[in-house]
């Protein structure tokens, strides 16, 4: 019964993210910038999913500058790491290792997010972004992340750029966000 329970627990806050991105998507609401403290705002994100991390035997390493900030509205920015989290989560089935890293870059901080999952042929990369492109309809991916997470980070004068070197090699995710 407890297995049963957290599997519809999780099934349950998948849904209610699908639909938060649907309605950010199609009405979105005007972003309300602050500076954030981008180490609190990454752990909190992979503390958000850590058990899931645990029961699938992926290890997290979480390395962010302290004190550092940028500007955002924590929310959203919330949404895209849980985003990116998801679908790295997805991509190590059997297990691996997440590196979560922040570091300044040219007036701007970029995190990085690189798991040692199943990869993206190079092909598919450039369709990744485009509204319903999924490369997991058959467990339940919308295709709709991705496209939501762009927005967002477009939103915040940022950026979010995908790179694999091919299928079992990984994947790393860029983000691009303005010092506050």
């Amino acid at each position: 019964p407890r297995a049963q329970l957290a599997a519809v627990s999780r099934e349950a806050d998948r849904a209610v993210e699908i639909l938060s991105a649907i309605l950010d998507f199609a009405k979105p609401s005007p972003l309300d910038l602050k500076p954030v403290e981008l180490a609190l705002l990454l752990s909190g994100a992979t503390e958000g999913l850590k058990l899931r991390f645990d029961e699938r035997g992926v290890e997290i390493d979480l390395a962010a500058p302290t004190g550092a900030r940028v500007l955002g509205s924590e929310r959203h920015l919330q949404q895209v790491l849980t985003i990116l989290l998801i679908n790295a989560l997805d991509a190590m089935p059997f297990g691996g290792r997440l590196n979560m890293r922040a570091e300044p870059h040219r007036g701007q901080v970029r995190v990085r997010v690189v798991d040692t999952g199943i990869g993206i042929e190079p092909a598919k990369l450039k369709d990744l972004f485009e509204p319903f492109a999924t490369g997991r309809a058959e467990s339940g991916g919308t295709g709709l992340g991705l496209n939501v997470a762009r927005w967002i980070m477009n939103k915040h004068g940022g950026d979010v750029a995908i790179a694999s070197p091919g299928l079992g090699k990984g994947t790393t995710v860029t983000l691009t966000l303005k010092i506050a």
